[in-house]
């Protein structure tokens, strides 16, 4: 009990095994302070000198067996939301490795079905290399044929794989789209040849911050560039939005914090540090309603969130998208330690517009600026139209 007492006090994190025992060492706790506060005063006399030393040493015993158990309470509610943002991160990783399994797995298999069909297989087997010593060696074991599928017109043919074929290092899988889908081809040769050279560009910027007037269509454009993320790059996507019961996010996202649930806002306020720590998988996170995490969220998640996310998100593979009405900084949440220098130098920040109708009513303008993807001879920050139709 001491041994775990020791680790609760110095670690934020524990296994599921730790918080348990911990909580049958504060129910321990608060029972034998219950024993120690009533049982004295019914078993011992207050007559006798050494009475009165067993009722006091009892009180004592009692006062701290308590505050045992209310050190415990505190603790174990301060670590709740980094386990329960654990947890979720995990299922997150999972859910997501196994849908990309099942699509390439699937993919790879209609594709040779395909050739198969057509005829276009034809094994050719490869002959082993002679032994290099006159000693004759273990018989070897049979090796399968790996068919693979092209991206030409040839006909396929299974080669004999004698060393694992080397493996892309995580800086490839992360800034290289997937092209091996005949549909995701097409779509990326369209944006590369349109003159939205800047919407490549957007596709792993970070940060970002997308800001303008209402219904000038933030949401709409993060949503479609963070579906862009997904098929060319294989990355998650999670909403923070207290606003998600009003606007529209596709079903693959990760909504939380509907109907202003700032408690969820918290959890993936957690997951977000947590996943800068440790996370491998690219993962896209979208914040919307930012101006409001300083006064509903937990001080200490939402206090550093600005300077974190100009600051820490270089190397992981994590690419946060700001939604806000403003660029302000008392729009972002407010910050200090040189936020606005951090701010002009690394935010790349898109501007969008809204227009009113015959009837007065504002909808988007599918115009705007962007600002931050190049600068002048003097480093400033480089603002350019655009244009969304």
């Amino acid at each position: 009990m001491a041994l775990n007492l020791k680790q609760f006090m110095h670690e934020e994190n524990l296994p599921p095994e730790s918080v348990l025992r911990l909580n049958l060492i504060a129910g321990g706790a608060i029972f034998a302070s219950l024993l120690l506060w009533s049982l004295p005063p019914f078993l011992l006399s207050g007559e006798k000198t050494l009475h009165k030393w067993l009722q006091g040493l009892s009180l004592c015993g009692a006062i701290f067996c308590s505050s045992t158990a209310l050190i415990i309470g505190y603790k174990l509610k301060k670590i709740e939301p980094i386990l329960n943002a654990e947890q979720m991160q995990e299922r997150e990783d999972y859910q997501h490795w196994l849908a990309s399994s099942r699509y390439y797995s699937e993919a790879v298999r209609e594709g040779i079905i395909t050739a198969a069909l057509q005829g276009e297989i034809e094994p050719v087997k490869t002959p082993l290399a002679p032994a290099k010593e006159p000693i004759s060696p273990p018989p070897p074991e049979p090796v399968m044929p790996t068919y693979s599928v092209s991206e030409s017109k040839m006909p396929l043919t299974p080669e004999i794989i004698t060393s694992p074929e080397p493996q892309k290092s995580v800086s490839e899988r992360l800034n290289f789209p997937d092209r091996d889908d005949l549909r995701t081809k097409k779509l990326w040769s369209k944006i590369e040849n349109s003159t939205c050279e800047w919407l490549l560009q957007l596709l792993l910027t970070k940060p970002l911050l997308v800001w303008g007037e209402q219904c000038s269509g933030k949401t709409k454009f993060a949503g479609f560039l963070a579906m862009l993320r997904i098929l060319f790059f294989k990355h998650q996507v999670s909403v923070a939005d207290p606003h998600s019961h009003q606007n529209e996010w596709p079903h693959l996202f990760e909504v939380y914090g509907r109907e202003y649930n700032y408690g969820q806002i918290n959890s993936r306020l957690t997951a977000y540090y947590q996943r800068l720590k440790g996370g491998s998988l690219p993962h896209t996170s979208i914040w919307d309603e930012v101006t409001n995490y300083a006064e509903n969220c937990e001080e200490k998640l939402a206090g550093r969130f600005l300077k974190s996310i100009l600051s820490d998100v270089r190397k992981p593979p994590e690419f946060p998208i700001l939604l806000s009405h403003s660029n302000t900084l008392s729009s972002l949440g407010g910050g200090k330690g040189g936020i606005k220098k951090m701010q002009v130098r690394g935010l790349v920040e898109v501007n969008l517009r809204a227009k009113r109708d015959r009837l007065g009513n504002l909808e988007p303008a599918l115009k705007g600026t962007i600002k931050g993807l190049k600068v002048d001879d003097r480093g400033e920050a480089v603002v350019r139209p655009i244009e969304l139709e």
